[in-house]
Order: structure tokens, then C-alpha cells, then sequence
């Protein structure tokens, strides 16, 4: 049996690991550990619980003050949005997940959050944002993957 996409079971696991990230009172792992629980839902197609989970690690990230977990979990909750066609929902948190990177002048994971923005923006029709968006993120991998 292939075990590579048992979501069932790797959800069973998450779920089973996430109170005792609580007992530990480790804020990185538990933020960490509620969004690999709303992957598994997110991989189920059940958004509503993906986002809840998701939230919460965004949550615990920006009281921690972790701005890469923060960062992290935006740009997943835009992605699970994206796919619940929640678009205006998907485009809110991009545009922060984006903000974050810009401030910290991150050109590892700026295109990253450029591409999403641009998938976003296609999914909402609006062709010209998508497009400079994607234009943007292909300007910065180009230059920081530069001898």
C-alpha cells in the first residue's frame, strides 16, 4: 500500500500530536502542528476546518511575534481560500503573507508569495495584476539565483 498520500492517517497522527503540543507550552510547535493538522483537512477538500486550524497557528505565530511562521500561515490561509474560491479572502491574506516578506526583504520566499498573489489575481479575472505580479516574482528569482 502506498502510504504517501494517506491524509486519513496523517491527520489521525497530527490530530493525536496536537494537545500535546499545548501541554509542552511551545508556541512554535503548536503553531506549527495547527497547520499541518488544516494541510490534512485542506488535502480532504474540507476548507472550513483548514482555515480554522490554519487561523490558530496564525494566531499563536503573531502572539509569539514569529513573523516567519505569521508569514507562513498567511500565505497557506490564501492558498486554502484560493481553492474555496474565496478569493476577496485569498487576496487579503497574500497581501499581507506579501508584506511581511517585503518588510524583511525576503528574496527567498517573496517570489513565492508573488506567484500566489498572481494566481489569485487570475482566478479574480483581473489579468493585469496577475500578470505583474508573476513578472515581479520572476525579476527577483532571476536575480537572487544570479552568480
Amino acid at each position: 500500500m502506498d502510504h504517501t498520500q494517506d491524509y486519513t492517517g496523517g491527520l489521525r497522527y497530527a490530530e493525536k500530536a496536537l494537545p500535546l503540543t499545548y501541554k509542552l507550552g511551545n508556541p512554535s510547535l503548536q503553531s506549527y502542528c495547527e497547520r499541518l493538522v488544516g494541510l490534512f483537512y485542506f488535502r480532504q477538500s474540507d476548507y472550513q476546518k483548514a482555515i480554522a486550524h490554519v487561523s490558530k497557528s496564525l494566531e499563536i505565530s503573531q502572539k509569539a511575534g514569529d513573523k516567519s511562521s505569521v508569514g507562513s500561515a498567511l500565505n497557506t490561509l490564501a492558498g486554502i481560500c484560493l481553492a474555496a474560491k474565496q478569493l476577496n479572502e485569498a487576496e487579503k491574506y497574500i497581501l499581507e503573507a506579501t508584506r511581511y516578506c517585503e518588510e524583511d526583504n525576503d528574496s527567498n520566499l517573496l517570489p513565492i508569495r508573488y506567484s500566489m498573489a498572481s494566481e489569485i489575481y487570475h482566478a479574480k479575472g483581473e489579468d493585469k495584476k496577475s500578470l505583474a505580479y508573476a513578472r515581479h516574482a520572476n525579476e527577483i528569482d532571476i536575480v537572487s539565483h544570479q552568480f
